[in-house]
């Protein structure tokens, strides 16, 4: 598991500890997500940092902006509201919006085991 020491002292994290420790659980998930079917626990080395940063790059863009959404439509009779994606280019993963620096840092290392 990626700590806050690690996000603070290695990655340059900026959010406060209460904050991190809010989203690292869902970063982790995320990233878990994407390289599966490989599991980081087995990762060493290289491999083992680039998840942790993934994670911790994970956390700050979904401390940054955690929706993402914004209203495209909305209709007074009856309250409809439809909302679209920021970006339409995004990577989602179980309809989380991925970090880019994540999925770059994954991908150098040769971490992804499929196509994102």
């Amino acid at each position: 598991m990626t700590t806050y020491e690690f996000y603070r002292d290695v990655c340059g994290g900026h959010a406060d500890e209460a904050s991190f420790d809010s989203a690292v659980g869902a970063a982790d998930t995320v990233i878990r997500a994407l390289l599966y079917p490989a599991d980081p626990d087995g990762f060493c080395g290289s491999r083992a940092d680039a998840f942790r940063r993934a994670v911790c790059l994970q956390v700050d863009h979904t401390l940054e902006d955690p929706g993402r959404m914004r209203v495209r439509s909305e209709s007074l009779g009856d309250r409809s509201v439809t909302y679209e994606t920021e970006d339409a280019g995004e990577i989602f993963v179980k309809g989380v919006s991925v970090s880019p620096q994540a999925v770059l840092i994954l991908e150098v290392c040769g971490c992804l085991t499929r196509w994102v």
